[in-house]
């Protein structure tokens, strides 16, 4: 993951595809807060944030 700056050196939030383990996307999410990252190399590494509920109703009304 590559994280960005924009002009004045803010942090910008980055843009996630949430993808199943054989890489089919199913929603990219913008927004997100709270965002940590614990790599573990040679393993599965893990990634927690919150979003907004309005990105589960989208992708609940997607599915069905």
């Amino acid at each position: 993951m590559q994280f960005e700056f924009d002009i004045n050196k803010n942090y910008e939030i980055p843009l996630i595809t949430l993808c199943n383990p054989d890489r089919a996307e199913l929603a990219s999410i913008s927004n997100v807060s709270e965002l940590h990252i614990r790599p573990r190399f040679n393993a599965v590494s893990e990634v927690t944030f919150d979003v907004c509920g309005i990105y589960f109703d989208s992708i609940n009304s997607e599915t069905k």
